[in-house]
């Protein structure tokens, strides 16, 4: 492994492939940072040597989005988050709030199945 992300309780690793040559095809990774300056700043050091797919421009769900292909073949999305006012934050919060109980219940309803198991008749002997 070359590198590894913690998000949440998640751990992500990453390596260089076997394969002969970079190959990057099939994902992007998204970039989503506070301000417009700073979406600048990365757009511009990612696109050095690489290719512009979409220049940086205001969309109806940011202020600034943009696509490109780094100089090692890797497609990136940078994008400014947009602020969220009123009941659209409310709508959000409350929808994550949500998802994250059931994730939860999920998580728990899980281990309690593990727990019947390792008690239950498949225990070990």
């Amino acid at each position: 492994m070359h590198t590894t992300f913690r998000i949440g309780g998640t751990t992500l690793m990453a390596s260089d492939g076997c394969e002969e040559g970079p190959s990057f095809g099939g994902f992007s990774l998204h970039l989503s940072l506070p301000t417009e300056a700073e979406a600048d700043r990365a757009f511009a050091a990612l696109a050095a040597d690489g290719q512009v797919r979409m220049p940086l421009t205001k969309t109806f769900w940011s202020p600034r989005f943009g696509m490109l292909t780094d100089r090692f073949g890797l497609g990136w999305m940078i994008s400014v988050a947009a602020e969220m006012t009123g009941a659209k934050k409310d709508r959000t919060l409350r929808h994550n709030q949500q998802t994250r109980r059931r994730y939860e219940n999920e998580i728990h309803g899980h281990r309690q199945s593990k727990q019947s198991i390792r008690g239950g008749r498949f225990a070990k002997r």
